[in-house]
């Protein structure tokens, strides 16, 4: 089955705006891996339930190869590991949502400081 990445990045954008809410699965609310469980729903795709298992999945890519829809991967909390996911939108940027209250949907540059951007992945 083919995976409409449109669709998914499409999903991404619509949910700029909304809030931040812990362990929020939309449609209002939503915190990071949420917000990709969701818009990878739409496209009819399933994916593992933790940021961790979401950023071994598929396969990963180099950032001139992403694609929209693609999955950025982050330790924004600087602890090793990956906590934090977010959708690619074009070669620069991502929709992701900060895991903080008072926090929402946005578009935003992909980090490329080393210690916080941990790869993209192509789920296939």
């Amino acid at each position: 089955v083919q995976i409409d990445y449109e669709t998914i990045a499409n999903c991404a954008l619509e949910q700029i705006g909304k809030k931040y809410s812990k362990n929020g699965r939309g449609p209002n609310t939503y915190d990071s891996i949420g917000l990709v469980l969701e818009c990878y729903a739409k496209a009819g795709q399933s994916l593992p339930q933790s940021t961790g298992q979401i950023c071994q999945s598929g396969r990963a890519i180099k950032n001139s190869d992403a694609i929209p829809g693609d999955i950025v991967c982050m330790d924004i909390l600087l602890t090793g590991a990956v906590n934090h996911v977010g959708i690619v939108i074009n070669d620069s940027q991502a929709v992701f949502v900060v895991d903080r209250i008072g926090q929402q949907v946005q578009q935003k540059e992909i980090p490329q400081d080393f210690d916080i951007f941990k790869g993209i992945r192509h789920i296939e």
